[in-house]
């Protein structure tokens, strides 16, 4: 099995306190990796250094088997890495296609003026949410119109139009109903099954054993326990999550 990512000896301090402390696994490529635990036990940190957003202060990210320095959100785009939080970045007032190409315009010049390529941006963006969603798509629409199941199906297949190599999704799931929740589980399976790599944090346990094929515990700083499917129960995870007992 190749790998997307892999990271040795992350670690991570702030002012006397360990986020991050000697964090190492790796994620196959093609496979949803869940990252889960409590608040405060690195997720976020971890999450923003793969972002560029924040730096280590030590050890190494090896993307495609090479070992990299994300210093920027610019750069970990360069390297096909893109991430979706949990506020979408949307803009209500837009519509569809407007928020799928929000800062990225396509636009030709005609002498001094630029103008918006807005049925090339009309095709991009159909076709891009053909290929993930199987929901229909009215493009015109706002986004204030939009459930919040949509609302996440149309950040993810924004962030899909850069192809990345690696989809970080967090908390994909929160706040959604059932219905909705299933939508985003359907799309996440749907990225999985056209050969996309994706890294998803959640709390939702049940949904981590529905869809991760490779599941890693953070606990105050550290990797606690990772599986693959079917190595671990219900209770290991919540052992494994509070530290309560040691998980098998």
């Amino acid at each position: 099995m190749t790998t997307t990512l892999k990271v040795t000896d992350i670690s991570k301090h702030y002012a006397g306190v360990w986020a991050l402390e000697s964090v190492t696994f790796s994620v196959p490529s093609g496979k949803v990796v869940a990252l889960v635990g409590e608040n405060g036990a690195g997720k976020s940190t971890f999450v923003k250094i793969l972002a560029g957003v924040q730096q280590p202060d030590s050890g190494t990210i090896e993307i495609g088997g090479s070992v990299r320095t994300i210093d920027s959100p610019v750069i970990a785009a360069a390297l096909g890495i893109q991430v979706v939080y949990q506020d979408l970045a949307l803009c209500d007032e837009l519509d569809i296609v407007q928020n799928m190409f929000l800062g990225h315009e396509r636009t030709r010049s005609r002498w001094w003026l630029r103008h918006l390529k807005r049925q090339e941006m009309e095709h991009a963006a159909a076709e891009a949410l053909g290929r993930f969603s199987k929901r229909e798509w009215i493009l015109s629409r706002k986004v204030r119109q939009l459930s919040g199941g949509q609302r996440q199906a149309l950040a993810i297949c924004r962030a899909m139009l850069e192809d990345p190599s690696i989809l970080i999704l967090d908390e994909p799931t929160a706040a959604l109903g059932v219905a909705e929740t299933k939508e985003v589980i359907d799309l996440i399976k749907e990225l999985r099954a056209k050969g996309k790599t994706v890294i998803m944090v959640s709390h939702d346990l049940h949904e981590v054993r529905e869809i991760a094929d490779h599941t890693v515990v953070f606990r105050h700083g550290v990797v606690a326990a990772e599986w693959d499917r079917g190595e671990y129960s219900g209770d290991d995870l919540v052992a494994a999550i509070t530290g309560s007992r040691q998980a098998s």
